[in-house]
């Protein structure tokens, strides 16, 4: 969940993902194969963030791991591109933006 949340404000992340998770689940079958279930421990959390999604879930120790597949680009909020390090303008608008407020 973290690399989710992590990565998804980058472009063409659902389509890396996928080729990221297809390379995993097969390390997985191969190097865990004793220890990986197809049962899945499906929590509140899991059911909201991927329930609607049609993949394996796996199991290792009777832990279910969320899957790399699930992360999806999001528009990021609040976004401007004026705000830049290399002019005065977008300097002036990074410190505005973090004085503190005067009582």
């Amino acid at each position: 969940m973290g690399m989710h949340n992590y990565y998804k404000n980058a472009t063409m992340v659902s389509k890396n993902f996928g080729e990221i998770n297809f390379l995993v689940k097969k390390t997985l079958e191969v190097r865990l194969k004793n220890k990986l279930t197809n049962k899945a421990n499906i929590n509140r959390t899991y059911e909201k963030l991927y329930g609607k999604y049609k993949g394996k879930a796996y199991t290792i120790n009777e832990i279910t791991i969320y899957p790399l597949y699930g992360c999806k680009f999001v528009t990021p909020l609040g976004f401007n591109q004026e705000i830049c390090n290399y002019t005065e303008k977008g300097r002036i608008l990074i410190h505005d933006g973090i004085r503190g407020y005067e009582h």
